[in-house]
């Protein structure tokens, strides 16, 4: 994963394709991002009585992170209106996806003990954002593709809050209606991005290179059996709740 973002600050200089708006425009949000982490956490720490005694510590870092995403994910839902209407901007929607994959990458770097799922899922999404940047035109790929699962993913960003906020929330009732849903909206969504994704990639399997259909594949895999996984955990959380309050 290192070695991934350091290719991509070197083809950021040496590779056209990139633009330099876009490459000052990831390191700006990279080092945005992850200052945003220390002064989220700072101001947690220190108003947050109950985030404050989250044990073990390196927990307080996964709730940063979480709540980071979801802020994130819900300002990107604002742009769906500009995909709806039809433009394709590709400089805008590089940029849209710089602000997606970012928060994952510092989540590698600065939170401990995540989940193998996290970080395959954190791996999956920055590989994804890093092709997303290499796209050098408007047609319709499997690039084109990634950009589809990653807009409708923006509509789950109630998920991620939840994921931050049941770690140091006592609150049974906000934590069974909070939890119920960000899973009814999760799987919505996905139901349509999945239908979506197969419509639209058996348009395109005649017109693209065998490797490419195996990227998008093993890249969907990941993906799919990720959601499926969280879906379930918070089916099983929200039930937990529910035998607590009924």
């Amino acid at each position: 994963m290192i070695l991934g973002v350091l290719l991509f600050l070197l083809f950021g200089v040496t590779h056209l394709t990139y633009g330099i708006d876009v490459y000052y425009e990831f390191i700006s949000v990279f080092f945005f991002t992850f200052n945003l982490y220390n002064v989220v956490f700072y101001l947690l720490n220190e108003y947050c009585k109950s985030f404050n005694n989250i044990n073990p510590e390196h927990k307080k870092m996964y709730v940063v992170k979480n709540y980071i995403k979801s802020f994130y994910l819900a300002c990107l839902c604002f742009t769906l209106p500009y995909y709806i209407s039809g433009n394709y901007d590709l400089l805008f929607i590089k940029r849209c996806a710089i602000y997606y994959f970012t928060n994952d990458i510092i989540g590698l770097f600065l939170v401990k003990k995540l989940p193998t799922t996290t970080k395959i899922h954190h791996c999956t999404s920055t590989i994804g954002g890093l092709l997303i940047l290499m796209k050098q035109d408007n047609t319709l790929d499997i690039i084109t593709l990634l950009v589809l699962y990653a807009i409708f993913s923006s509509l789950t960003f109630l998920v991620n809050f939840y994921l931050g906020y049941r770690v140091h929330n006592n609150n049974i009732v906000n934590k069974y209606y909070i939890s119920k849903t960000a899973n009814i909206i999760y799987i919505l969504s996905c139901v349509i991005n999945w239908s979506l994704q197969v419509y639209l990639f058996f348009g395109i399997i005649w017109m693209i290179q065998l490797y490419q259909t195996i990227l998008y594949i093993c890249f969907l895999y990941s993906v799919v059996k990720d959601d499926l996984i969280l879906m379930r955990w918070l089916y099983d959380d929200q039930l937990h709740y529910k035998k607590l309050l009924f």
